[in-house]
């Protein structure tokens, strides 16, 4: 180990498992190059420096194919292609936070108009084949994507706000495809979860109509622990769960459907009652904003709408406590329409 010279260019050798290593220090300058061998010394002590070889050889094509062969999910053959096509010729060490940021600004502009969901989708895709090159392979010192923050980005660029108004949720009602989906769109609004927490409801474990309170394990993880958020039942949406409690199917589930079912018959009664640039997440959305323009407090929002929760003992023996602390806020949902003019007959008679 040390430095020599070689057509007046400074060189220093390293020692790996029993193989000598060779690199040039790129300069003529022999205090430089001193300076330089002393920075690769102190990171081959630190075990970073042939890390660092190691992603300057790698591309993230190779890293990929890797990746693929042992971690594929089903859609990610799918999700991989845009990231290929702007990554896939650079090398890990190439790849910085502003390649991510690029990316993620270039298909927000694509012609295509691709929703966020979309753009966050391969957002993931690649944090998570990083992670693997980091933790699990140790290819790389840090990960892009991970340090990137896509959520500042999204916040500051997303116009999406769109919400249901009143007569668009009684014009979908009174045109739903089926009495599923008119109930499916009621308990969207009415309880704020995802689509996904929906249509996992099970009579069982979620519904507990003598005390009005639904127990839902939200689906996106927090601070990757499961949790649960308890939200007390509207007026509408508890006599909706008590007459489809009459004919209860055999899966035990309160909407025995797919996603792929609710997306085409919610598509269908948005063709019907003829109401543009509506999606299935903006049932969500009106739950918030209906919240919210009944002023009730921000944290509390973020409360039912399973942003913020916490997963302790306390909260999980005090179940009830915990909902009778937010039904007042509930309710004001069952007022919201008393206010405007519409009769919870109407929308009960609509939604059935």
């Amino acid at each position: 180990m040390g430095l020599f010279r070689k057509n007046k260019i400074w060189y220093f050798a390293i020692m790996r498992d029993g193989r000598r290593i060779q690199k040039s220090t790129g300069t003529s300058n022999k205090m430089l190059a001193k300076r330089i061998y002393e920075q690769t010394l102190a990171e081959v002590v630190k075990g970073k420096w042939f890390r660092y070889e190691q992603a300057r050889r790698i591309s993230f094509k190779s890293l990929v194919e890797k990746y693929t062969n042992r971690y594929q999910r089903k859609r990610d053959p799918v999700t991989i292609k845009p990231l290929l096509a702007f990554f896939g010729d650079k090398t890990l060490a190439d790849i910085a936070i502003s390649d991510v940021e690029n990316y993620v600004l270039e298909r927000m502009k694509s012609p295509k108009k691709l929703s966020h969901a979309t753009i966050y989708q391969e957002y993931s895709l690649g944090r998570r084949i990083f992670n693997v090159a980091r933790k699990t392979w140790q290819m790389v010192e840090s990960n892009p994507f991970g340090d990137f923050d896509y959520k500042e980005l999204l916040d500051t660029d997303n116009p999406r706000k769109r919400s249901l108004s009143l007569d668009e949720e009684i014009q979908l009602l009174h045109n739903a495809h089926s009495n599923d989906i008119g109930d499916f769109i009621v308990a969207s609004v009415h309880s704020g979860c995802r689509r996904g927490e929906v249509l996992s409801w099970d009579w069982h474990e979620t519904v507990d109509l003598s005390n009005r309170v639904l127990t839902v394990r939200v689906s996106k993880r927090i601070r990757k622990k499961v949790v649960y958020k308890h939200i007390p039942m509207t007026e509408i949406l508890y006599k909706i769960l008590l007459r489809r409690s009459k004919i209860v199917h055999i899966s035990g589930k309160v909407f025995p459907m797919d996603i792929h079912d609710v997306r085409y018959a919610f598509d269908e009664t948005v063709k019907r009652a003829g109401i543009k640039n509506t999606r299935l997440h903006d049932l969500r959305r009106t739950f918030s904003t209906r919240l919210d323009e009944c002023q009730v407090p921000l944290h509390i929002i973020k409360v039912l709408m399973g942003h913020s929760m916490n997963n302790d003992v306390t909260e999980t023996h005090y179940i009830n406590r915990v909902a009778e602390s937010l039904r007042p806020y509930i309710l004001l949902l069952d007022k919201y329409y008393e206010k405007h003019g519409i009769s919870l007959d109407d929308v009960l008679k609509r939604a059935g």
